[in-house]
């Protein structure tokens, strides 16, 4: 078994291109397991139950977030597609906690080399990853057969399953 060496809490966007940042935090997540890290990243869990548009449920994720943040190792920051308001509020936290933190880029060919490299369980959360299985947001299936019903935020608009 590989021996993972610390805890890191991972900042990356998310906002904005939802379906290209979930495909980057992906890619990030697998940098650091790479690295022999147990990376968090609550920005990819949290909006899967909690609505982010929603003041109220966006503020909890961030609380939720922030919990796990103190007992992170470091703090990792992948810059490849910039800071956002989130990420820098969570640069601030660890700055006050004296949290190391570590700032990353992928490199431009991050995405080339993701989709080669990565290994993901077919089916699962994949509207996630912003792969589709069609434009069409009413023949939408990314999330068919999850236990309970789930927006698709590839395709906003179609009927959860």
């Amino acid at each position: 078994m590989p021996l993972i060496a610390r805890r890191v809490c991972i900042e990356s966007p998310l906002r904005g291109e939802v379906p290209r940042n979930v495909t980057y935090a992906d890619a990030c997540m697998l940098d650091a397991l790479r690295r022999g890290e147990a990376p968090y990243l609550g920005h990819l869990l949290y909006p899967r139950v909690l609505d982010d548009a929603r003041p109220e449920d966006r503020e909890l994720g961030i609380a939720a977030h922030i919990a796990w943040l103190r007992f992170a190792d470091m703090l990792v920051v992948y810059t490849d597609r910039g800071i956002t308001d989130g990420m820098q509020r969570a640069l601030e936290l660890a700055h006050t906690l004296r949290i190391p933190i570590e700032y990353r880029q992928l490199g431009p060919a991050w995405s080339t080399r993701f989709n080669v490299d990565a290994h993901t369980t077919d089916g699962f959360f994949v509207g996630w990853r912003g792969v589709s299985n069609t434009d069409d947001a009413s023949k939408c299936t990314c999330f068919a057969g999850f236990p309970y019903p789930i927006p698709c935020p590839v395709h906003p608009t179609a009927p959860t399953k």
